[in-house]
């Protein structure tokens, strides 16, 4: 320690200049302001997600009412590429929307006969020539069933105005047309009808007149029979003929007056007799008309008899009929030229069948070829096969249709048989 030297120590508060603080100061402000973007950012991703939910809950609903729709809904591009389509649209069709979306035209459901005529239109909706009014279409579902709909079309527009496609509603249409084909139907039948009304009326009156002329025939070959069978060197050929031509008057006599009964709704005139003679007899008008179409009429007559109790003009009418039937289908189809009557006797029954080579039933069944008005001749009234049915059925018998073995139809006609100790 140096003399006259001394050292003094005082504690003194040190001084910081206020700049030196700032730098705190802002720390906190800049924290405070991350907070406060925090809670604003978690504001706002609160509101994001209540959009979104509010979202997901509108479009839910929206694809609710769309897939409860009755109609179907399809939205398509500028280029016909589909790129929506709502569960009616797909339930229309029968496809899948895999199968469906982004797929371009040619459509799956357009039908394989009608594509050019489907693309003529596709282009004029494309080309904005789409009508107003809508459209009526043929598509076919994915099973190949037809179906008819009704298309509006109208353009698509996005958020700023620009079309950027089509927006189509379909409607199937199909059973409003088959209701109105089947009211158009039934108002031909009806017209149909009145007209047959009229004919019967007519057919009546003409069966009527028709016996006296049929008698006077019969009565001038009776007196010349006699008077030829007083002369000397008579021909028997000529008598013999003679004979026939009564028989034949006769025959047509009965036709004519049975013909009238059945008009007038008079029951079958039921008599015992033997089907194969029936057959016989009726198979031998036919000769001369098949022989003109070059068609081969083969009998195959039951080598027993068939007695049943039936009327023979009638029963002698249903199988003409039946036998003309095949003769126009075989002519129809350029079949083989050949047509088989075979009477055979099945336990209680009495049967004969008419079998031909035509084209066969088509898959109908005899229930559809024998309802009334319907026809496979384009120049039928279809009442043939009806009155064939009716006939048989107030015989007591049954009517019936299968394919033929070797191909063609071959209808059957059943009758109860006879016992034999009432037969006679």
């Amino acid at each position: 320690m140096l003399p006259g030297v001394s050292l003094e120590l005082r504690q003194r508060a040190q001084h910081v200049p206020w700049y030196r603080t700032y730098p705190l100061g802002l720390v906190g402000l800049v924290l405070a302001l991350l907070g406060w973007s925090t809670w604003l950012l978690r504001d706002q991703f609160r509101g994001v997600e209540r959009a979104e939910a509010a979202w997901r809950t509108e479009a839910g609903w929206r694809r609710a009412m769309e897939d409860a729709l009755t109609i179907g809904l399809r939205a398509r591009d500028l280029e016909g590429r589909l790129i929506y389509a709502n569960a009616r649209f797909h339930e229309l069709t029968g496809y899948a929307p895999a199968e469906l979306l982004g797929h371009a035209p040619p459509m799956p459901y357009w039908p394989p006969d009608a594509i050019d005529a489907t693309f003529d239109r596709f282009r004029r909706t494309i080309g904005g020539d789409a009508p107003r009014e809508g459209y009526e279409s043929r598509w076919q579902r994915k099973d190949g069933t037809p179906i008819d709909v009704m298309v509006f079309e109208a353009p698509l527009r996005d958020a700023r105005g620009t079309q950027v496609g089509w927006m189509g509603t379909v409607i199937d249409v199909t059973e409003r047309n088959r209701a109105a084909e089947r009211e158009r139907q039934a108002a031909e039948r009806l017209a149909h009808l009145a007209r047959l009304t009229s004919l019967g009326e007519i057919a009546s009156s003409l069966a009527h007149q028709l016996n006296q002329p049929l008698m006077a025939i019969a009565s001038y070959n009776a007196g010349l029979r006699n008077a030829l069978q007083s002369l000397p060197g008579v021909d028997a050929r000529l008598l013999s003929a003679l004979d026939r031509q009564a028989e034949q008057a006769a025959h047509a006599g009965r036709i004519v007056h049975r013909i009238r009964d059945f008009l007038l709704r008079r029951a079958p005139q039921l008599e015992p007799g033997d089907l194969n003679r029936i057959v016989a007899d009726s198979a031998s008008l036919l000769l001369a008309s098949l022989q003109r179409q070059n068609i081969a009429l083969e009998v195959e007559l039951s080598p027993a008899a068939l007695p049943v109790q039936a009327d023979a003009v009638l029963l002698g009418q249903v199988l003409v009929n039946l036998v003309r039937n095949a003769a126009d289908a075989i002519v129809a189809s350029d079949a083989e030229r050949c047509i088989v009557i075979r009477t055979q006797a099945s336990g209680r029954s009495a049967q004969f069948e008419v079998i031909d080579r035509g084209p066969g039933l088509g898959g109908k069944r005899l229930d559809e070829l024998a309802a009334p008005f319907y026809s496979t001749k384009a120049d039928g009234m279809g009442l043939g096969l009806a009155i064939c049915r009716s006939v048989i059925e107030a015989h007591g018998g049954a009517l019936d249709a299968i394919d033929a073995s070797a191909g063609g139809a071959c209808f059957r006609l059943t009758l109860p048989r006879l016992e034999v100790e009432h037969a006679g």
